[in-house]
């Protein structure tokens, strides 16, 4: 497995031309592949893609800089923690799992985030319409309703906001964190039968996101997730409770890093 420097991340980070013409970039950034996880209308078409973009509300021109400075998603100017797609109607949930936010949160808007054991992530989207149709705790199967695609909090107009969030306390300093994920990624991990309960796999997947969007891995950190939208204590429990329903009772440990903020993983393992 090759690996990369960290000043080499942040040679990659600050060059426009390359974020422009990798391929890498435009294989993981362009397709449907987070309808794997999750269901909404067939004929929506993506509006925007993670990574720099300028603010559609404000205007203001990305922030490469203060991205690879320690920001984070969500806070980073012009960095779009997800995938947004021109959309309106139901969305559905595609898997099983137990909803772990449900609820009105400041500029997100009403939001949904959903916890599907079989892949240890969570499923996610901002800016939902009124009216919840399900409370945290409650369990979800395929074909369940999550919300109704809207426009509440920061938006232009309704759509889905989606992303795919996966836990590490091993890639940013040791910090318990929730990370945004490359959704085509995620899914082409899931496809080649990635264990994605192993800590290992799910920090290279961290690491490979940051090389495709060229920012250091700090910047794909989701910090409300865990501890402000939902406490850790509540997480841990109903995860442990979907875990359980779903039939996962073990879990490899969590591997640690002497230095992991030089992990980093370019290519396929």
């Amino acid at each position: 497995m090759s690996r990369i420097s960290l000043s080499s991340l942040f040679l990659l980070a600050s060059s426009a031309s390359l974020a422009l013409t990798s391929p890498a970039m435009a294989q993981t950034s362009n397709g449907n592949s987070i309808r794997d996880f999750v269901e909404f209308s067939p004929n929506a078409l993506k509006k925007s893609p993670m990574g720099y973009r300028t603010d559609p509300v404000t205007g203001k021109k990305p922030d490469k800089a203060k991205a690879n400075m320690g920001g984070n998603c969500g806070t980073i100017v012009g960095f779009h923690c997800g995938e947004d797609y021109a959309a309106s109607g139901a969305l559905k949930a595609k898997k099983f799992g137990v909803m772990i936010a449900s609820q009105r949160y400041s500029q997100a808007g009403n939001v949904v985030f959903q916890y599907m054991p079989q892949y240890s992530a969570v499923i996610a989207n901002f800016h939902c319409a009124n009216g919840l149709p399900n409370k945290v705790g409650d369990f979800v199967n395929a074909g369940d309703d999550l919300c109704t695609l809207g426009s509440t909090g920061k938006s232009t107009g309704t759509h889905a906001h989606l992303e795919i969030q996966i836990e590490s306390q091993t890639v940013f300093s040791g910090t318990r964190m929730m990370y945004s994920v490359l959704p085509n990624l995620f899914a082409e991990y899931v496809a080649r039968g990635e264990n994605m309960h192993d800590q290992k796999v799910k920090d290279e997947l961290i690491n490979e996101s940051a090389l495709n969007l060229y920012v250091i891995p700090s910047a794909l950190r989701r910090p409300n997730t865990l501890g402000s939208i939902v406490s850790y204590e509540t997480y841990d429990s109903l995860k442990s409770s979907a875990d359980a329903r779903y039939g996962i009772t073990a879990k490899p440990p969590m591997q640690r890093y002497a230095n992991p903020i030089n992990y980093y993983t370019l290519g396929k393992p």
